[in-house]
This record gives structure tokens, sequence and C-alpha cells, in this order.
């Protein structure tokens, strides 16, 4: 059983608690138990975060390039849709749609039956959806990446030193 006196938290709960049971003191993560007389694992578990911090980075760079990449081909898709619009003509040769506002209601009902421009902002958006997961795994591995290297500082006697 884990005293209550001899509790330490770094971080919240969900990132990770130290508690001391006596001589052996223990790492509670995510609500495991992780025995602390083996600083060995968490000593490699470290060295392996930057290579993943830095793959996610690497990654959501790659991701924004391909949001830019798709939201060019959208303008592109968008420009030739408004395009057509403007240039549409009644019977007698008069513009069909004379001021912005009806130019605007027509490309809205065109581009909701535009397939590539549909998948387009389709692809935007779960790409977007992706890169926020990214970046959220690279918060959660940094701080993961922290809070083990205070602890092995901490139980490493890095303060004894």
């Amino acid at each position: 059983m884990i005293s209550k006196s001899v509790r330490w938290c770094i971080g919240s709960a969900a990132t990770g608690c130290m508690a001391s049971t006596g001589s052996n003191p223990v790492l509670t993560t995510n609500f495991k138990i992780v025995k602390m007389d083996n600083l060995e694992e968490l000593a490699k578990r470290l060295v392996t975060l930057p290579e993943q911090i830095n793959k996610s980075q690497n990654l959501i760079v790659s991701l924004i390039e391909d949001i830019k990449e798709k939201q060019n081909e959208l303008a592109k898709v968008e420009a030739g849709i408004r395009t057509e619009i403007s240039e549409e003509t009644d019977g007698n040769g008069k513009k069909l749609y004379t001021n912005a506002e009806s130019r605007e209601a027509a490309f809205i009902q065109v581009s909701s039956d535009n397939s590539e421009y549909l998948e387009l902002k389709n692809d935007i958006i779960i790409i977007n959806k992706v890169v926020n997961t990214e970046k959220n795994k690279v918060e959660m591995l940094s701080n993961e990446q922290r809070n083990t290297r205070a602890l092995l500082y901490f139980f490493g006697g890095g303060e004894r030193q």
C-alpha cells in the first residue's frame, strides 16, 4: 500500500505520478505501476523519445505541405467554377448572374455538386485532423520525455551530486 505521506506527483495523474512504498519507489503512468528498481528501462525509453518526436514533427511538415498543395488545387477548381458562372448568359446574351450575391449563390450550388471540389475539401479536412493528432502526439511525447528525464534525475541520484 502506498503511503499518502510519501507521495509526489509530477504533472497530472494522466502524465505520471511518483510514490514511495518505503524503500521501493514506483512510478504510476496512465494508472499502471512500474517498479523503479530498474532505471535502465526508463533510460532506454528516454533515448527513443527524441526519434519518435522527430518522426512526428517530420510527418507534420509533410502533411502541411500536402494541405498547401490541396488548397492550391482547390483554388484552381474554385476559379474555374467562378469563371464559368460569370460567363453564363441567358438566351439574349445577357449575363445570367449580374451581382455578387447571385454569383456567390450560384457558386455554392455548383460547388456542392462538383465532385472534384468536394473531394479536395474533404481531403483538406482529413489531413488537418491528422496534423492535429500528430501535434497532440508530439506534445504527449515531449511531456513524457520531460517527466522521464526528471524521474531519472531524481531516482538516479542527480540530487546527490
